[in-house]
């Protein structure tokens, strides 16, 4: 029998490696991914042209860049991932206020001030303030008309109906 001959194949070389974007390119891509014009995220990355046209023709050089183009995609992409995110963020919000029981909203009541309120309103308000006073006014750091319920508690979805 014939033995077949050895021989040795070399891997293939590995492709070279691509040159990574320079600084005004990362940025450039950043200001067109954030929807930017050309022409402004051109001036924002630092890039400098004498003329409309040398400008016009240094835009087109690097949208034509695979780099650039792909960096662009790559961002618009993490820029959709985190709307879609807010999206169901808010949704969520608004949920919360939809659901909120009118019942416990109408029963908020807020504790006046002297140091907040202006003593007119003290005196018109006063007859209608279920609970007495505060005798101490609270400091000038805390806000002092801020809603509280009878209970002193409300739900996460009347607080955030009342702006919490």
């Amino acid at each position: 029998m014939d033995a077949l001959p050895s021989t040795t194949v070399a891997a293939p070389p590995l492709p070279p490696m691509p040159k990574p974007l320079s600084r005004r390119m990362e940025n450039y891509a950043r200001c067109v991914a954030a929807g930017m014009s050309y022409a402004e995220a051109f001036r924002q990355a630092g890039c400098v042209a004498s003329t409309a046209g040398s400008m016009s023709r240094q835009i087109g050089d690097m949208n034509r860049d695979p780099r650039v183009r792909a960096r662009i995609a790559a961002l618009r992409v993490k820029a959709d991932e985190a709307t879609v995110s807010t999206i169901a963020e808010r949704m969520a919000w608004l949920r919360l206020i939809v659901t909120a029981d009118p019942e416990e909203l109408s029963r908020v009541v807020c504790d006046p001030c002297d140091l907040c309120w202006p003593d007119a309103e003290i005196a018109r308000d006063t007859p209608r303030i279920s609970r007495p006073r505060r005798s101490i006014p609270r400091p000038l750091a805390q806000p002092c008309q801020t809603p509280e319920s009878p209970a002193q508690t409300v739900s996460v979805a009347a607080a955030t109906a009342l702006g919490g």
